[in-house]
């Protein structure tokens, strides 16, 4: 009949496998998310990041027209006069920007674009350490440690041996926490029991399980509320219905494009 200890181990080896097996679930899903997020980052920037950069662009020249024009306003004699003469053939900034934007085929990107290449979640998830290479470090380590020819005297020799039997099972049964436990406390010269030191080990890792399982949730929270990720969720509700976010967005950088050049030509003819 198992005793309380070995009762309570187990049932700690029984709530740690299904802690990490909750993270495993947990980093999976957030690098799902992640990768969807750059797919649909790499879709915006496509569709979308050309006509924002013109924007961008134009509101800067606006905004320094408007500058210019206050200055002028107060007789401030060091506003800048420019002397530049245009060569022969050249077409304004404005009116590349009316051939480009008016060409067909503008939105090619938004109106072939079908979704978002995710792979495999599970295949590229970040893991901790494989469990069979820090089993291995750590029998190699506690081995050289506890070696039974490191013994002071016939009774630490004894209890030495003890110990390296021990290792050895725990290795062999791929007993990781009790080579965890050992590793982290000096039993050969010590009386506290193995299996108290075992369940010391397990509590402890239970701890660390958790508060790795509550990092990983706020990871996979804040990736969730990202303005990214949330514009992305909105698309895929979107695109059920028959629309391309992408494309309207582009639309209304497009129109909001147009009305800077409205604006540019009566700040200019001012």
């Amino acid at each position: 009949m198992a005793t309380d200890l070995e009762a309570q181990i187990a049932a700690l080896r029984a709530d740690i496998a299904a802690r990490e097996a909750r993270s495993a679930r947990l980093r999976a899903e957030i690098n799902e998310m992640t990768q969807e997020r750059q797919a649909f980052l790499n879709a915006y920037d496509r569709v979308v990041g050309p006509i924002d950069k013109k924007v961008a662009a134009l509101r800067e020249v606006i905004d320094d027209l408007r500058e210019q024009r206050r200055r002028q306003s107060i007789g401030d004699p060091d506003v800048y006069q420019p002397e530049w003469t245009p060569p022969d053939g050249y077409v304004p900034v404005e009116e590349q920007y009316r051939r480009l934007w008016g060409s067909p085929g503008v939105y090619a990107a938004a109106d072939t674009f079908t979704g978002y290449s995710t792979g495999d979640p599970l295949a590229d998830a970040a893991e901790p350490e494989d469990p069979g290479v820090l089993l291995k470090r750590l029998w190699r380590a506690l081995a050289r440690r506890f070696h039974p020819d490191l013994a002071r005297d016939d009774a630490e020799r004894d209890r030495r041996t003890e110990v390296m039997i021990r290792i050895n099972q725990a290795y062999e049964a791929g007993d990781l926490a009790t080579l965890q436990a050992l590793s982290e406390n000096d039993y050969a010269d010590s009386d506290t029991p193995l299996a108290v030191l075992t369940l010391r080990g397990l509590r402890a890792q239970v701890e660390a399980l958790e508060a790795e399982h509550d990092q990983l949730e706020a990871e996979r929270d804040a990736l969730f509320y990202d303005d990214m990720m949330q514009m992305q969720i909105e698309a895929k509700l979107l695109r059920v219905r028959g629309r391309d976010l992408l494309r309207e967005l582009a639309q209304q950088r497009n129109a909001e494009f147009y009305e800077l050049l409205r604006e540019l030509d009566a700040l200019r003819a001012s």
